[in-house]
């Protein structure tokens, strides 16, 4: 009894924590969420705004049109994004 609660609850935390980044359950566009990368590294992400955008150039101090770049299916800021975890960000502990 007490090993199959233990199976079902972990079964539930994987169907409800980790998702699949190319997947059709996304966070919102523009969301911050935890990333686990497809070489395992752990990254934060988020899914940019499609769409053009003026801004200032880091390079040139010229205002331009720029791009958000977006990657894989799921539309992400960076490639090869595998899973992601959406959980409330930690309250400021600056005061």
């Amino acid at each position: 009894m007490c090993r199959q609660l233990i199976r079902d609850g972990a079964e539930w935390a994987d169907s409800h924590l980790w998702k699949d980044a190319q997947g059709d359950d996304l966070p919102e566009i523009d969301r911050e969420v935890i990333a686990l990368l497809d070489n395992g590294k752990v990254v934060f992400a988020h899914r940019p705004y499609k769409g053009k955008y003026i801004g200032k150039s880091l390079t040139t101090g010229n205002i331009e049109t720029f791009e958000n770049e977006t990657y894989d299916k799921g539309g992400w800021n960076q490639p090869n994004v595998k899973w992601w975890l959406d959980i409330e960000k930690l309250p400021n502990m600056e005061e």
